[in-house]
Formats: structure tokens, C-alpha cells, sequence
């Protein structure tokens, strides 16, 4: 029998003496202790492996002598220090497996001289340094991975001569510079992978001749600048991960030809312009992350073709428009989020279709509407946030049936009403997955309804935040309704809460004739018909238990405000006061009623608007100008009269421009309901009286005298009393002056 040579493992140590030994593999037991120095003996050895152990120590420099060794492997261990620069003397080595040690210093240039390397693997140790320039000599390389270290420096230009090169892995180091354009000249190159660096510029146009590219990994850099549209070209791409940079402008339209494309990844850079509907042709996408940049534009509803999206997220962006219904055609889809955007709509009924669907979050948005019940179908529900919308209607009972939900969260919307008992069909933690339920808030009226049993199950809940029901009320009154006549009406009546619906409405007693009240709606309107004295209604609230709430207002008709005279035209002599000119007061409408007049009037007039009076002593003179005077209720009915004023001068009257004569130009208004002034032309200072008769010749209203100046329409007020009932009137304009007595006859109607 020949004789074995010895090879013993003592206490879990590797010890040895095998000359003729070509082949030894300890991979994946529990060795401790040093690499035995020995084993550098070996020198017909040509596969060595140690990984998957818990060796620890430095790597024995003498391994570096065995001559003909072609894979060496020590991964996974607790190997610290150098990698001895003597390995560049292995010069048939075609493996270097370091992976997963906690080994220091830097990559030793002598590497380079490994002409047959085809696989170099010293990712996730602690080695320094910058990459060596030395590795771009290795022709035969086909894998270099050398991330999860602390590298820093530029990526050396002369990587990209590794004709043969299928994987290129840097990833989290702390390299820096810009990427090496060089780097697309690897037409074999598969696996590109530099995320977690700190590398800047641009990304390289030439990546577009990398037609073997299956993944690219940028991420978590500070890349600048567009991304390249010859990206587009990629024909084998599958994933494409570039989140984590400065990048700007838009997502190239050109990706919509990578029809390999598994998973987009383009989130936190500052990109802009809208999401490209080109996207909706990647028919093999399962990730799509567009979340954290300054996208606008709407949601493109091609999005809906991606048949196997699992996972989109575009949160954080400024989209706009609605949410397009064709999203509820993902029937993979698990993840939806398109928080924190501004879209507006109502939240579509067909994502209660996404039968796989584990988390939905459509919070900080502007959507409106009610909540579909069709979202109570997601029986996958596991996180569900609505919260911080415009959101109206109350909370479906259908949400009951979303057994696996975690967390729901409706808070700040516009929701009324109480929460529906359904909802204890969803079990709280430790015992089901209910952890957290928001609801209620800021001009959100949802509240918990007072149940025992209900508030027994909210009480479970680790983490409730939201008001309880108040019973049945109203959170706001009704003021004191005034209408006009003939007039159309229309008011809805506040919504009352409670937690035991449903609530009748009613109200009592009955309406003024030509208008209703529709407890359905809530709304009283018509258009009334008769003036009425303000009345007390009664508007009640009834909920399911008999809780009550009611509001008290009163309703007063009233007629059409109206300003009933006219104004005669105001001329006026400068530097002489004018005889006080009282406007007409309104009629009808709602009192109290304010004045105005408009423009100022001449300097040294003034207009009291509590006694509607124009008095004072004009001191320039003016030329003819229309002025308005305006009458509004207290209901914002308006009326508005115009006249003219004009100020003469005492230079005018001296040249001879007043009146010749003692002409009168009648009455005005005419007929009149409560005043009518008569206006005159007074050729000379004179004392003027007025004489009013009915007809049959009695006296029934006398002005006396008054002293006036000469000037053109001069006027005296008559106000209707109780001593001038509706009727034909005749009066006697009475004057005297220097050309003695003067009397000119007139008549008028008066009207009520």
C-alpha cells in the first residue's frame, strides 16, 4: 500500500508538510488561527482555498512563492494587514479572492504584473489608497471588484484597456474626480457598479457603446449635469441606478428604447420637465424610482402598460394633474407612492383593482373628493396614507375589510362624520398588524364614534391619534336671513355630525310663500313672493340614537330698495351760501341704509350723509358737472340718482349773464312720492313763498318767504305731509322785489 502523506488539522489550526500537494481546499468550516507560513512550501500547489472560515492574522508573504499557484482564495475570514506585495510574482494566477476580510494598506502596483489574472476580488476590507494604474496592464482580466473598501483618488483611465472585462465593481469607496471616458471602450463589460463614491462631473456619453451593459450603478455620488441620452442605446440593459447625485434636466426620452430594462432608479437629483410617456413602452420594468427631484407635468397614464411594475415611487416631485385611472391596470404592482406632489382630482376608483397592493401613499397632495370604496378591495393593505388632502364625504365602510393593514393614516382633509364600526374587524397589535390610525385634524371633521365596543377597540390601538365624536352637533350656525321679493333664493344649511347615523333634517314652521325647503339637501330656496316681517325658524338635527341639535335664525322679506325721486339740476353763485338741498331718502330693501356722494362737490360744500343734506358756501367757481348719489341697505341693495352742479361766479352776474326775467321751469320730480322741488330763474334778489291748492282752490300747504339771491334754477323743496294725500295739485310761486310782486302758477301730481 503506498503511503498517504501526513496533513493533519490539530485544535482547529492548519499545519503541514505536502511537497507533492496540488490542490487544497478548507472553504467553509470553523479554522482558526494564522495562515501556517509553511504552506508557502507548497511549491507544486495550484489551488488554494481557505474562505468561509474564522482565519485570522496577516497574509504569510511566503505564499507569495508558490509559482505555480492558479486560484487563491481567503474570503471571508478575519484576515487583517497587507496584501503582501510578493503576490506579484504569482505569475500563473488566474484567481484572487480576498472578499470579506478586514485587510489594510493599499492595492500593491505589483498586481499589475499578473499577465493571466482573470478574476481580482478584494471587495469589503479596509484597504486605502488609490486604485493603481498598474491593474489597466491585466489583459486577461475578466472581474475586477475591489468595493466596500476606502479607496480614494480617481478612477485610473487606463482601467478602461481591460478589453476582456465583464465586471467593473468600485463601489463604496471614497473615490473621487470625474468618471474616465476610457471607461467606454469595455465593448464586453456586463456589470458596472460605482455607487457610494464621491465622484463628480458628468457621466460619460461614451457609456452608450457599452452594448454588453446589463447594470449600471452610479448612485450616491455628486454627479452633475444631464444624464446622457446615448444611454438610450443599451439594448441589454436591465438595471440602471443613478439616484443620489446632482443631476438636472429631463429623463431622456431614449429610454424608452431600453426594452431590457428591469429597474429605473433616478431618485434625489434635481431633475426637471415632465416623466416621458416613452416610459410607458419598458414592458419588463419591475422598479421604477423617479422620487425626490423637481419633475412637473402630469402622471403619464402610459405608465399603465407597465405590466410588470412591483414598485413606483415618484414622491417629492411638482406633478401635476389628476392621477390616471389606467394605474389600476398594475396587476403586480405592491408599491405606490406619489406623495408630496400637486395633483389635484378625485382619487381614481380603479386602484381598487391592485390586488397585490401593499402600500399606497397619495399624502400631501390636493386630490379631492371622496374616498372610492373600492379601495376597501386592497385586501394586501399593509400602509395606507390618504392624510393632508382636500378629501371630502366620510370614511368607507368598506375599509373594514383591509385586515393586513399596519398603518392608515386620513388626517387633515375635509372628511365629516364618524368613523365606521367596520373598522374593528381589524385586529391591533401584538395580536394582528394594526399599529397606527390617524384621523381628524385641521378642518377635518371625521371623529370616533362613542360605541362602547368601538372605543373598547380604539383603546387597543398602540398609536391613535383623532377626536372622538361629540354626540350629534353642529359646528357652525346660521345667521339672520333677509331676501327681496321676487327676487331668487338658494342657501344650504350646515351639516350636522354625529356617531350614530343616519341624521334627518328638519325645518319648522313653514316658509314665507314661494319658497321650500328640501331635507334632503339641505336647502332652502324659491323665489319669495310676499313682504314679510322677520319671523323665528327652527332648523333640527335627529340623529339614529335620537340625539338632537337644532339652530334658531329668523327669515324677513323685504322689497326692492329703490331711491323714488329724481334730483333736479344745482346752479349756484360763488361766495353765497346756498340753500341746504336735502336728497331723498331710500324706500324699501333692508334699513339701515347708507349714503354716498360722488365726487367731492365743489369746495365749500359738504355732503352729511346722516341727514343726506348738501349745504355750505361755494368759494370757486365750477363748470357744469354730473355728480352720483347713491343709496345701500344693509343686504347690499343699491340705487343711485345723477344731477349736475355748477358754480357762477359774482363777475358772471355783474357782466349780466343771470336771468332777465321770472321764468319758472316746474317741478321736479313730477309726479313725486315724498318731496318735489320747484325750480325757478330769479332775474334779482328777491323774498319767495310758495302757495300749494288742491282743486277745488283750498289751501293746503303754505312755505313761507325766504329771502334768495338771483341766479339761474333756483329751487324751493316741497315735502309730502300728511296734508298732501295722493292727488293733482296746483301751486302759486309768489316773488317780491324791486319790480314789486310777481306770481307764476304750476301744478303737480303726488303718487304714494
Amino acid at each position: 500500500m503506498a503511503t498517504r502523506p501526513a496533513f493533519n488539522v490539530v485544535y482547529g489550526t492548519v499545519t503541514g508538510n505536502l511537497a507533492n500537494l496540488k490542490w487544497l481546499s478548507m472553504d467553509g468550516n470553523n479554522l482558526t488561527g494564522t495562515i501556517p507560513s509553511e504552506l508557502g512550501n507548497l511549491a507544486k500547489l495550484t489551488i488554494l482555498y481557505l474562505g468561509s472560515n474564522a482565519l485570522s492574522g496577516p497574509i504569510p508573504s511566503e505564499l507569495g512563492n508558490l509559482g505555480n499557484l492558479g486560484w487563491l482564495r481567503l474570503s471571508r475570514n478575519n484576515l487583517t494587514g497587507p496584501i503582501p506585495v510578493e503576490f506579484g510574482n504569482l505569475s500563473k494566477l488566474r484567481g484572487l479572492m480576498f472578499t470579506d476580510n478586514a485587510l489594510t494598506g493599499p492595492i500593491p502596483p505589483e498586481l499589475g504584473s499578473l499577465s493571466n489574472l482573470a478574476l481580482l476580488r478584494l471587495d469589503h476590507n479596509a484597504l486605502t489608497g488609490t486604485i493603481p494604474s498598474t491593474l489597466g496592464n491585466l489583459s486577461e482580466l475578466y472581474s475586477l471588484v475591489i468595493g466596500g473598501n476606502a479607496l480614494t483618488g480617481a478612477i485610473p483611465p487606463e482601467l478602461g484597456s481591460l478589453a476582456r472585462l465583464d465586471t467593473l465593481i468600485l463601489d463604496a469607496n471614497a473615490l473621487t474626480g470625474t468618471i474616465p471616458s476610457e471607461l467606454g471602450n469595455l465593448a464586453n463589460l456586463r456589470w458596472l457598479s460605482m455607487d457610494g463614491n464621491d465622484l463628480s462631473g458628468a457621466i460619460p456619453s461614451e457609456f452608450g457603446n457599452l452594448p454588453k451593459l446589463t447594470i449600471l450603478y452610479l448612485g450616491s455620488n455628486a454627479l452633475t449635469g444631464p444624464i446622457p441620452s446615448e444611454l438610450g442605446n443599451l439594448g441589454n440593459l436591465e438595471w440602471l441606478r443613478l439616484s443620489r447625485n446632482n443631476l438636472t434636466g429631463p429623463i431622456p426620452v431614449e429610454f424608452g428604447n431600453l426594452s431590457k430594462l428591469r429597474g429605473l432608479m433616478l431618485r434625489n437629483n434635481a431633475l426637471t420637465g415632465p416623466i416621458p410617456p416613452e416610459l410607458g413602452s419598458l414592458s419588463n420594468l419591475v422598479v421604477l424610482r423617479l422620487d425626490h427631484n423637481a419633475l412637473t407635468g402630469a402622471i403619464p397614464s402610459t405608465l399603465g402598460n407597465l405590466s410588470e411594475l412591483n414598485s413606483l415611487v415618484i414622491v417629492g416631485n411638482a406633478l401635476t394633474g389628476a392621477i390616471p385611472p389606467a394605474l389600476g391596470n398594475l396587476a403586480r404592482l405592491d408599491t405606490l407612492v406619489l406623495s408630496a406632489n400637486a395633483l389635484t382630482g378625485t382619487i381614481p376608483s380603479e386602484l381598487g383593482n391592485l390586488a397585490r397592493l401593499k402600500l399606497l401613499y397619495l399624502e400631501y397632495n390636493a386630490l379631492t373628493g371622496p374616498i372610492p370604496s373600492e379601495l376597501g378591495n386592497l385586501e394586501n393593505m399593509e400602509w395606507l396614507s390618504l392624510r393632508d388632502n382636500d378629501l371630502s364625504g366620510n370614511l368607507p365602510d368598506e375599509f373594514g375589510n383591509l385586515t393586513k393593514l399596519m398603518g392608515l393614516y386620513v388626517d387633515n382633509n375635509a372628511l365629516a362624520g364618524s368613523l365606521p364600526l367596520s373598522l374593528t374587524q381589524l385586529v391591533p397589535w401584538p395580536v394582528g398588524p394594526l399599529y397606527f390610525l390617524y384621523f381628524g385634524g385641521a378642518g377635518d371633521n371625521l371623529c370616533a364614534p362613542l360605541d362602547p365596543a368601538f372605543q373598547a377597540w380604539l383603546d387597543i390601538i398602540n398609536t391613535v391619534v383623532g377626536p372622538d365624536c361629540q354626540g350629534l352637533h353642529f359646528e357652525e350656525g346660521i345667521t339672520d336671513q333677509t331676501y327681496v321679493v321676487d327676487q331668487a333664493v338658494t342657501i344650504e344649511f350646515p351639516e350636522a355630525f354625529s356617531s350614530v347615523p343616519p341624521i334627518n333634517y328638519t325645518l319648522m314652521p313653514a316658509l314665507p310663500a314661494g319658497l321650500t325647503y328640501n331635507a334632503n339637501n339641505r336647502t332652502l330656496s324659491g323665489t319669495p313672493t310676499t313682504v314679510t316681517a322677520p319671523a323665528t325658524y327652527t332648523y333640527t338635527a335627529i340623529d339614529a340614537a335620537t340625539f338632537a341639535d337644532s339652530l334658531q335664525f329668523t327669515v324677513e322679506i323685504v322689497s326692492q330698495m329703490t331711491l323714488p325721486d329724481s334730483i333736479p339740476a344745482q346752479t349756484y353763485r360763488g361766495s353765497e351760501a346756498i340753500t341746504p338741498l336735502v336728497f331723498p331718502e331710500a324706500q324699501g330693501g333692508a334699513p339701515p341704509y347708507n349714503y354716498a356722494l360722488s365726487p367731492d362737490p365743489p369746495s365749500g360744500l359738504t355732503f352729511d350723509a346722516n341727514t343726506r343734506t348738501l349745504s355750505g358756501t361755494p368759494d370757486i367757481t365750477t363748470p357744469q358737472a354730473t355728480y352720483t348719489y347713491t343709496a345701500v341697505d344693509s343686504i347690499a341693495q343699491k340705487d343711485s340718482l345723477q344731477f349736475t352742479i355748477e358754480v357762477l361766479s359774482g363777475l358772471d352776474a355783474e357782466q349780466g349773464e343771470l336771468p332777465t326775467i321770472f321764468s319758472l321751469q316746474g317741478s321736479f320730480p313730477n309726479p313725486f312720492q315724498q318731496s318735489t322741488r320747484i325750480v325757478f330763474d330769479l332775474p334779482w334778489h328777491a323774498s319767495v313763498s310758495v302757495e300749494v291748492l288742491d282743486v277745488l282752490g283750498r289751501r293746503v300747504l303754505f312755505i313761507p318767504p325766504r329771502d334768495m339771491s338771483a341766479g339761474w334754477k333756483r329751487g324751493i323743496d316741497v315735502r309730502a305731509a300728511a296734508a298732501i294725500p295722493s292727488g293733482m295739485y296746483l301751486y302759486r310761486l309768489r316773488l317780491d322785489g324791486q319790480a314789486g310782486t310777481m306770481i307764476r302758477p304750476g301744478s303737480f301730481v303726488r303718487i304714494k
